[in-house]
């Protein structure tokens, strides 16, 4: 997301950092973006606003639809590794009886509903 919101921010963290507040604007921005993530899980946009300094300032409305798309390979890549568990677990979907999601992306829709839909609905 960082990337997707400041299209630069590769070329930013490639060059010779010599101010602490460039560090200090990225660290904002990486919470803000946390936040934004957090609100998509109960919203379906947020508003991002932020001068991060030094010519850097971002301000756009982010969809839920949008950050779907962005993450789309990491999505993908949970789903493998899902499967990749139940397999190697010798595990079928149908004999799980309850899923209980942890963790810092637990609330998001989208991760969600691909374990239900692996899972079976459960």
């Amino acid at each position: 997301m960082m990337c997707h919101l400041l299209p630069d921010f590769e070329e930013i963290c490639k060059r010779q950092v010599h101010w602490n507040s460039e560090i200090i604007s990225m660290a904002f921005l990486r919470s803000r973006i946390h936040d934004v993530i957090t609100k998509l899980s109960s919203e379906t946009s947020v508003e991002v606003d932020l001068d991060l300094g030094y010519g850097l300032k971002i301000c756009k409305v982010v969809t839920r639809k949008e950050f779907e798309e962005v993450n789309k390979e990491v999505f993908e890549k949970c789903e493998k590794l899902i499967i990749q568990c139940l397999q190697d677990a010798k595990i079928e979907a149908e004999n799980i009886n309850d899923v209980i999601i942890v963790g810092g992306c637990c609330n998001i829709p989208r991760a969600k509903n691909l374990v239900t839909k692996i899972c079976n609905g459960k």
